[in-house]
């Protein structure tokens, strides 16, 4: 490899004592793992056939964008467009499928929908379906008429995450942990200064 580069190995040590397997992280991603964001890992993901990595690429997206805090507040953290989970797969672009004249329905969308379906036979997720922006439904004349993948590429998968952990308490625990500490913050902006020393009077 050319320039600068730092290959961190996952695993520092390991091995088996008492029948137990024991694994030590490497230091630099031990660092690495408790900056990371919270997130509950959902075990039904580990069902999905490792032939399928679509899915499990799509689960993993959606799993980290549920729990992330900010989109739970906003009531979006089960809502994501198309594009954004293409970009997740290794299904192919649309320039590609066009240049080798291939059809889109036949190279994207159904295979997108396959992994899609194998999130929810595996019971990761516990429905799914197409929408506009802000959870607006589909009519069943427009999701009988997406016949382009620019009109396709526009839609939102809502989605419903089986067994998912309810955040309400922990984000409203978090919030008036933020509110308490902004209140002590503003009270000694507005605490007043301690006087100052009175200054010697100059000598002549």
């Amino acid at each position: 490899k050319e320039g600068d580069y730092l290959n961190v190995p996952i695993i520092g040590s390991r091995g088996i004592k008492g029948g137990y397997i024991h694994m030590v992280f490497d230091p630099v991603m031990a660092e690495y793992l408790v900056r990371l964001p919270l997130t509950q890992y959902p075990v039904a993901l580990l069902a999905v056939d490792a032939r399928n990595s679509n899915a499990y690429s799509i689960g993993l997206k959606m799993t980290e964008y549920y729990n992330m805090d900010l989109n739970q507040v906003k009531g979006k953290a089960d809502r994501l467009a198309v594009p954004t989970l293409l970009a997740c797969t290794s299904l192919p672009s649309i320039e590609d499928v066009r240049a080798k004249r291939k059809d889109w329905v036949e190279r994207i969308k159904e295979p997108f929908e396959n992994a899609l379906d194998a999130l929810t036979q595996c019971g990761f997720l516990a429905d799914w379906q197409y929408t506009h922006a802000k959870a607006k439904p589909l009519t069943d004349e427009e999701a009988a008429n997406i016949t382009d993948y620019e009109t396709w590429a526009k839609l939102y998968v809502q989605f419903v995450i089986k067994d998912a952990p309810d955040q309400t308490a922990r984000i409203e625990a978090k919030r008036e942990r933020v509110a308490e500490r902004k209140k002590k913050d503003a009270s000694k902006k507005k605490s007043p200064s301690r006087p100052k020393k009175a200054k010697e009077e100059a000598t002549a």
